[in-house]
């Protein structure tokens, strides 16, 4: 599936936590990671529905912060992006849960597979 942040579509993959973990260099537990070279999006096929839901809000952040150069415009370094991509994205996803987001998601997982 494809999601469009901003002017790019960005591909959705279900892939494992050693793939993210290749493609971001970092070494630790991820639950996804937004490539905006590649335009894709990764998500840790091993979380469960409502962890992949929350991580697709948490990338899709991430892109439009870059999309419309906000961490930049505002200044903000990364730890503060991620302080607040986190914030938003767990505050969204409760508002999200109310409208079965987490089902979408699910949908999608198995439309990969």
């Amino acid at each position: 599936m494809l999601i469009r942040i901003g002017i790019h579509d960005y591909k959705i993959n279900f892939v494992s936590e050693q793939q993210i973990n290749t493609a971001y260099q970092q070494g630790k537990r991820m639950n996804g990671f937004i490539n905006f070279d590649k335009k894709e999006i990764m998500l840790n096929v091993e979380r469960d529905v409502i962890t992949q839901s929350e991580t697709i809000i948490h990338e899709v952040l991430h892109g439009l912060m870059q999309e419309w150069n906000i961490q930049d415009n505002l200044d903000i370094s990364d730890e503060i992006e991620e302080k607040l991509v986190n914030t938003l994205a767990k505050g969204l996803i409760q508002v999200m849960r109310q409208i079965d987001f987490h089902r979408i998601v699910e949908n999608l997982k198995h439309k990969e597979e």
